[in-house]
């Protein structure tokens, strides 16, 4: 059993990642962060300027980051307004933006590489193996393995990735939390700790609930190929009700996993 991020991402370059994937994918998760952090920071001095009727000269206006931004401004030769501010906002935000369509695609392309890679080798490493342990294997568990149950192991390996951006995404905001009231910052982690120990049954509901759904996929895969395989047998020995009353009584069982996990993950956010 898998229980650290490090042990899954060791198993997904065992699999075939690349060792340059994971930095990769993970600086573009720091970079959308960044430039996120900084068009939700840029809301403190508009609200500060709104608050004081847009007068950049105002004597209420000395914070330190007004310190530094006017610096800037001299710099530049470029005069603070609140239109210079919504518009940088704007900007960081729509960078962050093009980060995340960057780091989508980044994942959802090494995630598909990988598969095919997986595939590839199982299927080629299959037919080259001993003629008894081919006959002894179950078509419909392998083709549900290497289809459905090999996406979401996948989906799960990768996850691991973003789980690591998103705490990295925590820290910042209770930082800059802190940094704003600290008081505020020790209410938000007592809340955050008292979700976290509720939340801990719902992730032990989830992982009992997948284990279920793998096991309900690979159930109804193997039936199914089973059954078309021999759809010509059935036939001839008229048992086409009892058949469909299995399939229907397995296909009931694994829509019901699912809705489970979907409620358990909807009450998890």
């Amino acid at each position: 059993m898998l229980k650290t991020p490090l042990e899954m991402i060791a198993v997904a370059r065992r699999l075939g990642l690349s060792r340059r994937i994971v930095p990769f994918l993970f600086s573009l998760t720091l970079l959308g962060i960044l430039f996120e952090t900084m068009g939700v920071a840029m809301l403190l001095p508009i609200f500060e300027l709104l608050r004081v009727g847009g007068t950049i000269d105002s004597a209420q206006l000395n914070g330190q980051h007004w310190v530094v931004m006017r610096q800037v401004s001299a710099y530049l030769g470029i005069p603070i307004s609140l239109g210079l501010l919504f518009t940088v906002s704007f900007v960081f935000i729509c960078i962050r933006q093009g980060f995340n369509y960057l780091n989508v695609k980044s994942y959802g392309l090494a995630q598909r590489q990988l598969a095919n890679q997986i595939r590839q080798r199982a299927f080629f490493g299959f037919l080259r193996t001993d003629t008894a342990l081919q006959d002894r294997s179950r078509v419909g568990e392998i083709a549900g393995d290497l289809t459905v149950e090999l996406e979401r192991a996948l989906s799960s390996l990768f996850a691991i990735i973003r789980a690591l951006g998103t705490a990295v995404q925590m820290l910042v905001y209770l930082a800059g939390l802190f940094v704003l009231s600290p008081p505020m910052t020790l209410l938000s982690l007592v809340v955050i700790g008292v979700a976290a120990y509720y939340i801990r049954g719902l992730l032990a509901t989830i992982k009992t609930t997948g284990a279920a759904i793998t096991d309900s996929n690979v159930q109804l895969t193997a039936f199914i190929v089973e059954r078309l395989k021999h759809a010509r047998l059935i036939r001839l020995s008229g048992t086409e009700k009892a058949e469909a009353a299995g399939f229907a009584a397995l296909s009931t069982r694994h829509s019901e996993r699912s809705m489970q996990q979907k409620l358990a993950s909807s009450k998890l956010s």
